[in-house]
């Protein structure tokens, strides 16, 4: 049994796993990892933090002086925030407003320690800036967006009322349109909403399609009363509606298709898929109706993207935006269904909590898998890197003593996993509320051969990809670009090996027109790879992300051509946790060679319906794969039956209407929803 494993089975019994975080610590303290004097400094506060969280009662002084090292580290300032809002009862209220004030007025306070005293004050309801002059922080703090933004926070949870005329000034300042949004709804709600009907303000809203939507919710211009089961499901990893771009991967698909189906039964009353937005363009709406029943809206919540973590600061600012939102258009959601270890799924894991609703959580064992090595020791990590990956599995096993119900994906084998990973599965409370639903696609009937003006143009182009392309057969991948996604490696396996002769490499996804640093790099690769190898270059054709339609539309096409050799869909992740883009290329007929790491394993069986392969280098992939269509003595026919096993087992078992009314039971089996 590997370390990790073994940790979490001596610790975790009974649902109870408080002390989980500090025990990995300590033993990942005594492998001698942390060896800096100054992060030694760090991890010393947080192991003091964290005895503190599991004492039944920690002293005035104690927390007092918790409340000293804020600011020193973003993941030590939520251990702390956490720390008083649990405690709070536990100082009294005049010490806790003189101490408070007495750090945020000092002259030595950072920002990240501001930020944090003020979200510990509005959970704590402790209005300790009621004699202050706000204006004067906000001066201070102008173009710290993250300071302004909780600022803002602040004056809605009391109901200041003493700056109108500030606040009006502020929406003429340089700041993100999620904060002038605030910025209204401080105005509308808390002086009055006639507000956004007067000069200058209504110039103002006009600007963008994003205030409009917004001021449209005090109009209730939407109806979100329905009768029948409310679900609110969320993704805060990317967007739903920007498929294969920055952080936007196969989940948006599935998120859209399966809200789709779900709203479609006369027994839900409406699906509301929610997400969080920073960048607007002018026409981009903030709510959008995929059908009748199902609605995606963008929650113009102001996120600081430059911070590498971006929800953890923000679990409580985030609660608070989505309560005041649910309250304001009457939104009353029966279930909630997160689906990451983060601190923004947490988020609405204690808004259910407030709101005594229903919580489904979708559990994968992610960063678990990855924190020991090939032997089962103990992974050695950077100091934020260790913290990010203790900050997840702890918010995982808080998650999953909160949540109704339990959903992981996959079958018998990744249950056993699971269950590795989180052993208070087995325990008779929790193993009632947890079950195994698989992930599916929809499918989509296009005709490939009906070339219009939607994906061809005048020079015989499909998407960008030029005709003379088809003519081989085809290597395809599909995803974001990122480097977990291995696109950098795929190149390379497929460069230097014989496939570069015979089948031509197209990947789709990225933002080419504004990529984020993790699309440039990539790019940046394929580019000198094929400076390099500039004989490349003609059959190699990077496409950036499109619609989940137009993706099948050309893969389609690829496969209505007639070739010797079958053409292959190569997913060069390193893992997959169940692999959407996997099951459509299934279902459209392709060779599938996937990660034997992960969830892909439940539904590829090796030689029967396609093929799971190394993929944790560039040479893995290409010796694997040359292997399988050149070493194999495998006939054309043999590989045509791998392929329609591979579609069969599709439509047997992974369709969204067969899947969406799995889901749905299991939504209506939890009791009251």
């Amino acid at each position: 049994m590997n370390e990790f494993i073994k940790l979490r089975k001596s610790l975790i019994k009974d649902g109870e796993s408080r002390n989980f975080s500090l025990l990995f610590f300590k033993t990942y303290m005594k492998h001698g990892n942390v060896q800096n004097n100054k992060d030694r400094s760090l991890f010393k506060s947080v192991e003091k933090i964290l005895n503190l969280s599991i004492k039944s009662r920690p002293t005035q002084s104690e927390l007092i002086n918790a409340m000293m090292s804020l600011g020193e580290n973003d993941y030590l300032d939520r251990l702390i925030v956490d720390l008083f809002i649990n405690n709070q009862r536990q100082i009294s209220k005049k010490v806790f407003e003189q101490e408070i004030l007495k750090l945020m007025t000092a002259n030595t306070i950072n920002k990240a320690a501001m930020f944090s005293l003020i979200d510990i004050c509005i959970e704590c309801d402790m209005n300790v800036l009621k004699h202050y002059d706000l204006t004067a922080l906000f001066s201070i703090h102008k173009n710290d967006y993250d300071i302004v933004a909780i600022l803002m926070d602040y004056m809605y949870h009391f109901k200041i009322n003493e700056y109108q005329g500030f606040l009006v000034n502020c929406l003429n300042w340089v700041l993100p349109d999620n904060i002038k949004i605030q910025i209204l709804s401080l105005l509308a709600d808390v002086y009055s909403k006639d507000l956004l009907r007067q000069e200058p303000i209504l110039d103002f809203v006009k600007r963008k399609r994003i205030f409009e939507d917004f001021v449209g919710t005090y109009d209730k211009k939407i109806e979100f009363s329905k009768k029948g089961l409310v679900l609110v499901q969320s993704m805060f990893q990317g967007e739903f509606d920007n498929d294969g771009k920055g952080n936007n991967g196969g989940i948006a698909v599935l998120l859209k298709s399966l809200g789709n189906a779900l709203s479609k039964d006369e027994k839900v009353g409406m699906v509301i898929s929610v997400s969080i937005n920073n960048e607007w363009s002018n026409d981009q709406p903030m709510i959008y109706s995929y059908s009748d029943n199902h609605l995606s809206i963008r929650m113009p919540i102001y996120i600081n993207d430059s911070n590498a973590d971006r929800f953890v600061k923000k679990e409580y600012y985030i609660l608070r935006f989505f309560q005041r939102y649910f309250e304001r258009t009457q939104i009353n959601p029966d279930v909630f269904h997160i689906r990451y270890l983060d601190n923004a799924s947490k988020s609405i894991a204690l808004l259910s909590e407030r709101l005594g609703k229903k919580l489904v959580f979708t559990l994968t064992p992610d960063p678990h898998r990855s924190m020991f090595d090939d032997s089962g020791r103990l992974n050695n990590f950077g100091k934020s890197d260790f913290l990010s990956r203790l900050n997840r599995i702890s918010i995982g096993d808080e998650l999953i003593y909160k949540s109704d119900g339990i959903i992981g994906i996959g079958k018998a084998q990744v249950r056993r996993e699971l269950e590795a990973y989180f052993p208070q599965l087995t325990n008779s409370f929790t193993a009632r509320k947890f079950t195994m639903i698989d992930e599916a696609i929809e499918s989509i009937q296009v005709d490939p051969a009906v070339c219009d003006e939607d994906y061809c143009d005048e020079g015989k182009m499909t998407y960008g990809i030029p005709e003379a392309f088809f003519e081989n057969p085809v290597m395809l991948n599909v995803g974001r670009l990122n480097q977990l996604k291995g696109q950098e490696n795929l190149i390379k396996a497929w460069g230097n090996s014989r496939f570069s002769n015979d089948y031509r490499l197209l990947i789709i996804g990225g933002n080419k027109d504004n990529p984020n640093k993790e699309e440039q790099r990539t790019m940046d690769t394929f580019e000198r790879y094929l400076n390099s190898n500039p004989y490349l270059r003609n059959r190699f054709c990077h496409v950036g992300a499109l619609s989940n339609n137009e993706i099948r539309i050309i893969e389609k096409k690829i496969m209505s051509q007639n070739y010797n050799m079958p053409n292959i869909y190569l997913c060069s992740s390193q893992k997959e946790e169940f692999g959407i883009a996997i099951l459509e290329a299934l279902s459209e007929g392709y060779l599938v060679m996937a990660p034997i790491n992960g969830g892909v394993k439940t539904y590829i069986k090796q030689g029967i319906n396609g093929f799971l392969i190394d993929t944790k280098s560039w040479s893995s992939i290409a010796n694997e794969a040359e292997k399988i269509i050149y070493k194999s003595d495998l006939s054309k026919e043999t590989f045509q039956n791998i392929q329609e096993n591979g579609r069969e087992t599709v439509l047997k078992y992974y369709t969204m209407d067969k899947v969406s009314q799995e889901m749905l039971t299991f939504y209506l089996s939890l009791e009251g929803s």
